[in-house]
């Protein structure tokens, strides 16, 4: 299905606290919700979670975020009914990265010698030999039909019972053979230009919407009382490798940006306790929200654990 993501991180409270919404391409309300919107692409995918994981998906390469988190912050619309929610990637799978190479022949080079239609094929050509063959071709389809004639790859092979006979191809059957091979092979080269376009077009959003998540998160931290953002940035210098994304007035959502500062196994997020400088680990930001609250504080910070038993303690005798 053709889907609309529009990414807006002051999202309205209509939009759940959610900071991606997805329409139906052409859906009538698009307009309305790229109102404040800082980002949005438009794009074909087959599942829900598809979508929520190429939008996320530095995040969720990153550690910091699941892709359950990724659904979770993503709200698919009524006009979206009928995607499947499909699955999610299993755990250990690791997406893969594109070699930077400056020159569009380079490029183009790398990709045919490594296409698994010239496997083999290629290994007695030097860079110069492939370079001159490619020529001025500007598309991978084109490069690999021009490499495909010079190979001459045989696509239909003489039968064994003919071979044994001492049959052979005709010229024009090597032709034709050699003219399907360049088609089929331009084929799959457009098909994984597209993947690759896809791709880079995901990558270049996705570190779009990274330096705009740093930058919100660092303004939220600059608009905080200056007594709260002291005591925050004082608590932070006991939690090298963390940076501060959602400062509230009584606890503050930590994120780890920086692995190896902050040591073996340290966790992706963590709710900081501004008062006392506690904090603990968590499965997500979200998670920060119930932690936070005034009753359940007590009972993972001890300094409130304490501040709340002096109050009863004072409020029991003050009642005698």
């Amino acid at each position: 299905m053709k889907l609309h993501l529009i990414y807006n991180p002051n999202s309205p409270r209509a939009w759940n606290g959610r900071e991606v919404r997805v329409h139906k391409a052409g859906c009538r309300d698009i307009g309305r919700d790229l109102r404040g919107a800082t980002s949005d692409m438009t794009f074909d995918w087959a599942t829900q979670a598809e979508a929520a994981t190429d939008w996320w998906g530095d995040f969720i390469a990153g550690g910091e975020m699941t892709e359950a988190d990724a659904l979770n912050y993503t709200d698919f619309l009524p006009c979206t009914a009928g995607l499947p929610e499909g699955t999610t990637t299993p755990e250990g799978d690791t997406a893969m990265t594109t070699p930077e190479i400056t020159t569009t022949q380079a490029i183009l080079a790398a990709e045919v010698r490594n296409h698994a239609d010239f496997a083999g094929l290629l290994d007695t050509w030097d860079d110069a030999r492939l370079l001159e063959v490619i020529g001025k071709a500007r598309t991978l389809k084109t490069a690999m039909a021009k490499v495909a004639l010079a190979v001459a790859i045989p696509a239909n092979p003489v039968p064994e019972e003919d071979a044994a006979q001492g049959g052979t191809p005709s010229p024009e059957e090597d032709g034709k053979a050699a003219a399907e091979a360049a088609a089929e092979a331009a084929r799959k080269a457009e098909k994984a230009a597209a993947a690759a376009a896809k791709k880079a077009e995901a990558e270049a959003a996705s570190n779009a919407r990274r330096v705009a998540l740093d930058e919100k998160a660092a303004a939220r931290l600059a608009a905080r009382p200056e007594d709260q953002r002291k005591a925050i940035t004082d608590a932070l210098a006991e939690h090298p490798g963390y940076i501060a994304v959602w400062p509230k007035a009584a606890w503050t959502t930590l994120k780890l940006a920086d692995p190896e500062a902050a040591g073996e196994a340290a966790p992706a997020w963590m709710i900081l306790c501004n008062t006392h400088g506690e904090a603990k680990a968590i499965a997500s930001s979200k998670a920060a929200e119930a932690e936070g609250k005034k009753d359940t504080l007590p009972t993972w910070c001890k300094g409130h654990a304490a501040d709340a038993k002096a109050a009863a303690k004072a409020e029991k005798a003050a009642a005698k």
